[in-house]
């Protein structure tokens, strides 16, 4: 209830001090009546499609949270052994993966004006300029995250929850960091690309294919099952949202110098470093 509680005010919060920036910003900057007009549809030629796609997305997504731990009790689990496994990954192990990324999401977002911008002016030098350097920057973060929650899973799990229920988990699933935090800032290029659409689609796809996986494999594998979806899932997603940049912008991505050589290095590194430790 705590957990529900505190999601509903932020939302509620994040929303009310949103709209009143819109107003203050509104009265510095009006507009004629006819261009009001031309922008409203303009903007909602944009928006509802969104909007009905993430709602047709949301609903798919709490089908999605709830088939899990009732697959799960189909590979001869208890209820409560299955509340409590799928919220091992999904409420202690994900969000421990994930809380790094708030760096990433809170520039990602600018992205979407920043690429608007140079979209409209067909500034595609500059484009080009601007995701190789940030792709760079995602892969270095990423493949940093990626090593310490490999390497120091145990001691993170600890550290956090006092025991060692989730180290396992995070050794599994870190390989992911990698395509989790890449794919929210594909995602915001995209929309900055007015392919919006294409993210919303992308991200439709990726719940019906996960909810069909779910539905086949966690009653046969049970968690490993789930760990599966999860791989399939993340791979999905960013590879579609890759393809559709690629195809878009024919924008190259040098992963033998941005994403394996920094892996390579970074393994050493952080093996010699804990290697030392002892």
């Amino acid at each position: 209830m705590s957990l529900v509680l505190g999601e509903t005010i932020s939302e509620i919060g994040s929303f009310l001090f949103s709209f009143w920036l819109y107003q203050v910003e509104s009265k510095k900057h009006t507009l004629p009546p006819a261009k009001t007009q031309n922008y409203f549809h303009m903007i909602t030629s944009i928006s509802l499609p969104v909007a009905l796609t993430s709602y047709i997305r949301s609903g798919l997504s709490s089908l999605k949270q709830l088939l899990i731990p009732t697959s799960l009790e189909k590979s001869g689990l208890s209820c409560n052994e299955a509340v409590s496994s799928y919220g091992l990954i999904s409420g202690m192990t994900l969000p421990v993966l994930l809380f790094p990324e708030v760096i990433i999401n809170s520039f990602s977002s600018l992205l979407v004006p920043e690429f608007a911008y140079y979209d409209t002016k067909k500034d595609y030098t500059k484009i080009t300029f601007l995701m190789e350097k940030i792709f760079r920057i995602t892969f270095l973060f990423s493949i940093g995250m990626l090593g310490g929650f490999f390497f120091y899973a145990k001691d993170i799990s600890f550290a956090i929850y006092q025991n060692f229920d989730i180290a396992n988990y995070l050794k599994i699933l870190s390989p992911l960091i990698f395509f989790m935090y890449l794919d929210s800032i594909v995602d915001n290029i995209l929309k900055g690309l007015n392919q919006q659409l294409g993210v919303m689609k992308c991200n439709i796809l990726d719940l019906f294919v996960s909810i069909f996986l779910i539905y086949i494999l966690l009653p046969v594998l049970g968690l490993h099952g789930y760990i599966i979806v999860i791989y399939v899932s993340e791979l999905l997603n960013s590879g579609i949202s890759l393809y559709q940049l690629k195809k878009i912008t024919h924008f190259h991505i040098d992963f033998i110098n941005w994403m394996i050589k920094p892996i390579f290095r970074n393994c050493i590194f952080l093996f010699n470093y804990k290697s030392s430790c002892f």
